[in-house]
């Protein structure tokens, strides 16, 4: 019986960028500070969960798809210049967080 899949959603793709990060030879080995064993560990532990949600979404991920996500999600959110929180574009000028309005930088990245 085949395994159902989980569509891939924002919350999942997040997953996979905080897992790649996580991957990077400085996070990877604590700035040199992790043993060899440590860092075989930790490196597997994170294959095991990057491995399992591959198969949740029925598809492989790697760091081309990884950057592909990243520059989708830069292109359709806005950063609010007060707070700094990131936020659809779709919800508006407003952001969400503090209530500051980011009509000019709105209007600046989509246009009127």
């Amino acid at each position: 019986m085949p395994t159902k899949r989980t569509r891939l959603t924002t919350e999942i793709k997040k997953k996979f960028s905080d897992m790649a990060c996580e991957l990077s030879p400085e996070n990877l080995c604590c700035d040199g500070e992790a043993s060899q064993a440590n860092v075989k560990d930790r490196f597997e532990k994170i294959m095991t969960r990057w491995h399992g949600l591959e198969d949740q979404i029925g598809m492989k991920v790697n760091d081309e798809i990884i950057n592909q996500w990243e520059e989708e999600k830069s292109t359709e959110t806005i950063c609010c210049d007060l707070c700094g929180h990131e936020y659809d574009r779709h919800i508006g000028d407003e952001c969400p967080n503090c209530g500051n309005n980011n009509h000019d930088l709105f209007v600046e990245k989509f246009g009127d």
